[in-house]
């Protein structure tokens, strides 16, 4: 049984946040599978893709359309991280 694949969104892009480990699992399972001419598109933004996306509806729509968005850089991870660590922040300050 695998790790179901996790996601989080950066600037309103879905972009994963599973380990590489599940993630190449994952993808040669998916590869092992029977789609009958099913399509699964992976693509590795980075964050001028992310960045453009604001700007470019379509890419936009392309890059949420794929099956996996697997970060290209530790730049996109670290945003995320981020993201939560300053959640986590305000949440706390709050109580």
């Amino acid at each position: 049984m695998h790790k179901k694949i996790t996601d989080t969104q950066i600037l309103g892009v879905r972009v994963s946040t599973t380990g590489q480990k599940e993630i190449e699992t994952e993808i040669v399972t998916s590869l092992y599978r029977k789609h009958r001419g099913l399509r699964r598109l992976i693509f590795t933004p980075n964050s001028e893709m992310l960045a453009s996306s604001v700007k470019d509806r379509e890419f936009f729509k392309i890059l949420n359309s794929s099956y996996l968005n697997i970060p290209d850089g530790f730049g996109i991870r670290d945003v995320d991280y981020l993201e939560a660590s300053v959640y986590a922040y305000h949440r706390q300050a709050k109580h």
